[in-house]
């Protein structure tokens, strides 16, 4: 219990760290987490049945993740962010 303390410590000073940062600094490593979660999503998820398209998914979420940033960042206009859309459209031809 004493190990999960100190990493959750750790982990906190990261996240505040990350925040105090810049916004460049926040932006990657939240979409890092980010993806870091939804690749252990897609382990949970893997079995015999259930084979889950996790390049497509994580692939999707990386370039979601870059134009959100860009335009959080203030680099780039809201309506470029739909260029998601086709990315996104590749899952229901798979």
């Amino acid at each position: 219990m004493l190990t999960r303390a100190i990493t959750g410590f750790f982990f906190i000073v990261v996240l505040i760290g990350a925040l105090l940062l810049g916004e460049v600094v926040f932006t990657v490593f939240y979409s890092l987490v980010g993806l870091g979660a939804l690749y252990e999503f897609y382990g949970i998820v893997r079995s015999e049945e259930n084979k889950p398209l996790s390049v497509l998914g994580l692939i999707s979420a990386i370039v979601l993740s870059a134009l959100i940033g860009w335009h959080c960042i203030g680099n780039m206009p809201f309506k470029y962010v739909w260029l998601f859309i086709p990315t996104f459209s590749i899952h229901f031809y798979m």
